[in-house]
């Protein structure tokens, strides 16, 4: 298989082809296109490799159906490491299960009742060495906020 077949690669070939082109859009009317969602997803990746985040170590993903999910998941394709998926509504011992058994070492989450969820068993995740708030969650002092986060990486030179 060569390396255009890949994910990764097949989405920043249409970045490039069709940056105008809508990516996806919300119930919200909110709008993504490609451009934006490349730039961002590199934010991501970017971030991920601030934090630490190897090819191959595992990052999840407590999120509903938002951006937020398929920014992350390809931010996470693109710096190589695996995508964990947890429900919306998992329920603080399933997180627990999921996020032990896979030793995520990012966790991020896409709503405040989440983040609750992740506090009630934090200290169960010893593998988790960051937590990041997702874009509509309010700052917490045990998480880091979406922007914050993603500052983090925009010192860090991401190229594919």
């Amino acid at each position: 298989m060569t390396s255009t077949a890949l994910i990764p690669h097949r989405f920043l070939a249409r970045v490039a082809a069709h940056p105008e082109a809508i990516a996806f859009s919300t119930l919200e009317g909110e709008v993504w296109r490609f451009d934006a969602w490349g730039r961002t997803a590199h934010r991501v990746a970017a971030a991920l490799i601030a934090d630490g985040v190897s090819a191959g170590d595992r990052v999840a993903i407590l999120a509903g159906n938002t951006p937020l999910w398929p920014i992350m998941e390809m931010g996470i394709l693109l710096a190589g490491a695996v995508s964990v998926g947890l429900y919306p509504s998992a329920a603080a011992v399933q997180v627990e299960e999921v996020v032990q058994d896979a030793a995520a070492v990012v966790l991020v989450v896409g709503h405040v009742a989440q983040l609750a969820t992740v506090r009630q068993v934090r200290h169960q995740l010893p593998s988790v060495r960051r937590v990041v708030a997702g874009p509509a969650v309010a700052l917490a002092d045990d998480a880091m906020s979406w922007e914050s986060w993603l500052a983090r990486g925009d010192a860090v030179p991401f190229a594919m």
